[in-house]
C-alpha cells in the first residue's frame, strides 16, 4: 500500500511541475487517512521508490521545481467555483473472482441516501458509469458522499460537483481490497 502511495505521489509531483508547480491531491478515502499532498519536488539526485506493480525499483528523480503562475491558480480557483454535476460513479473489479458491489449516494450532512443500487460484476472488468450525479439535479456546487460496501468492508469519499473534481471511481483491487478514488486539481 505504501509503495502504491509513493508511486501516486511522483506522478503527481510530475504532473505538478508540468502544470505550473502546483500541488495535486489524489483522493482515495473520506477519513483523508490516505490522501496525498503532491508539493515539492525532491531534491536532485536524491533516490524515491516508485510503486511498479507488487515490486519496488529505485529511481532518481531531477529536480523540475517551478513557481506556480497566478494565470493557473486563478484557473484552478475558477474550477473550484464553476458547478459541473456531471460526476459518474464508475466501478472496476480487478480482481480474479466475480463480485458483489453495492453503492450508496448520500448527502454528507444530512446522512439521507438518495440513491442505493448493487451491482454483480465480472472478473477483471469495468462497468462505466453506474450512476451520474447530475440525476440528482444539485443546484451549483454540492457535496455528495459515494459509499461503496464489498465483502463486509466500507469505504466512502465525498466528491463536489465542481470542474475541479473528476469522476468517483470504485474498484475491487487484484488483491480483492475495497477502493475508492477520484482526482481533484
Amino acid at each position: 500500500m505504501e509503495n502504491t502511495k509513493t508511486g501516486i505521489i511522483i506522478a503527481a509531483l510530475i504532473i505538478g511541475s508540468i502544470l505550473g508547480g502546483a500541488g495535486y491531491y489524489i483522493c482515495t478515502d473520506e477519513t483523508n487517512s490516505a490522501v496525498q499532498k503532491a508539493t515539492g519536488t525532491p531534491d536532485p539526485g536524491s533516490p524515491v521508490q516508485e510503486a511498479t506493480g507488487t515490486s519496488t525499483q529505485q529511481n532518481t528523480i531531477q529536480d523540475t521545481t517551478a513557481t506556480p503562475t497566478a494565470d493557473f491558480q486563478s484557473l484552478t480557483q475558477e474550477a473550484i467555483n464553476t458547478p459541473d454535476p456531471n460526476k459518474d460513479i464508475n466501478i472496476h473489479n480487478k480482481h480474479s473472482d466475480a463480485v458483489e458491489l453495492k453503492i450508496v449516494v448520500e448527502n454528507p450532512t444530512t446522512g439521507i441516501e438518495l440513491y442505493n443500487d448493487s451491482f454483480s460484476i465480472a472478473p477483471n472488468s469495468e462497468q462505466e458509469s453506474v450512476y451520474n450525479l447530475k440525476q440528482l439535479n444539485p443546484n451549483g456546487v454540492q457535496n455528495y458522499r459515494v459509499v461503496a460496501e464489498y465483502n463486509n468492508t466500507r469505504d466512502s469519499m465525498t466528491i463536489r460537483t465542481n470542474d475541479c473534481h473528476s469522476d468517483a471511481n470504485v474498484e475491487i483491487t487484484k488483491d480483492g481490497n475495497l477502493r475508492s478514488y477520484y482526482y481533484i486539481c
